[in-house]
């Protein structure tokens, strides 16, 4: 039985878990991926984790590496090397993805950064993998999953209960990696979708610290009550959420109470917000006045 990628070639310039779970899925789906590693290797290949050590001499059996590097077909390439790069570029020459995990001033000083290649390959594909996104203070500087997906997107602070004095740990070695890895992957599979319907190549960029509020999108909206996704600038609801309306005050009261909530209080607290939903959609359809704020 054929795979969906089968025909599909990606090259991965990455370490670690992140990126290289993304390419393990798509090997996973019949692409082939050839990882290009530095002339020491992967660093993950002398990973110890949970008291496993890799193995030594040829031939050992290194776990973290195959989990995360399976299906792949792997070169030693040195890329400050002379002549590394044309070596790199043959190897794009009929490529379909290049998946890369390496921070904006390494692919700058290797000439592999985004408008490096897909100037000389239009039909390319270049999905990166970073910490925290593609822009902003903070695009240039590197993550790890226990930093940018478990603690500073709050996945930690959210499964903390507040009797303990100290964030619990993720459940496993790299758990956000993978969360991310495979987020990543979506993107590859749909950017090659949208080449073979347009003809047109594309960027996909997945951020540690973006798969993480993704995957806490559903506990913000509920810890906040709904008040920062019904911000006032997108629908002029602030009245219907103040303590102003009988609504507010019965949304507030609620939020302030349930703490470990019954299965009766959490009944109640969500027909309340299907009521809202409704009672929002009758306000937007009813003309009000609108009030000019001072600055205006």
């Amino acid at each position: 039985m054929s795979r969906p990628l089968e025909g599909v070639k990606s090259v991965e310039v990455a370490m670690w878990a992140f990126v290289p779970s993304c390419g393990a899925i798509l090997s996973d789906l019949g692409a082939e991926v050839i990882k290009v590693e530095p002339e020491g290797g992967d660093p993950i290949r002398g990973l110890t984790i949970g008291g496993i050590k890799p193995g030594e001499g040829a031939g050992s059996f290194q776990f973290m590496w195959e989990m995360f590097n399976r299906g792949k077909r792997s070169i030693a390439l040195d890329l400050n090397a002379e002549g590394s790069l044309d070596l790199l570029h043959k190897l794009l020459e009929d490529a379909d993805v290049f998946l890369t995990s390496l921070l904006p001033p390494a692919r700058r000083k290797l000439k592999i950064d985004v408008n490096d290649l897909m100037s000389r390959h239009p039909r390319l594909i270049y999905a990166i993998g970073n910490g925290q996104g593609m822009h902003g203070p903070d695009a240039e500087k590197g993550g790890y999953d226990a930093i940018s997906y478990w603690a500073r997107a709050s996945v930690a602070a959210s499964i903390t209960p507040s009797t303990l004095s100290f964030p619990l740990p993720m459940p496993g070695g790299a758990f956000g990696d993978v969360q991310s890895g495979t987020a990543l992957a979506g993107g590859v599979a749909s950017a090659l979708f949208q080449r073979e319907r347009t003809g047109k190549a594309s960027v996909v960029d997945t951020a540690l610290l973006a798969a993480g509020m993704a995957a806490q999108a559903v506990q913000f909206l509920t810890n906040a009550g709904l008040v920062v996704a019904l911000d006032r600038t997108l629908w002029d609801t602030s009245w219907l959420l103040s303590e102003k309306s009988i609504f507010g005050r019965l949304l507030h009261t609620l939020i302030g109470y349930i703490d470990r909530p019954t299965e009766m209080q959490l009944l109640v607290y969500v027909a309340t917000l299907f009521a809202m939903f409704l009672l929002m959609r009758i306000a937007r359809q009813t003309p009000r006045q609108r009030v000019p704020a001072a600055a205006e």
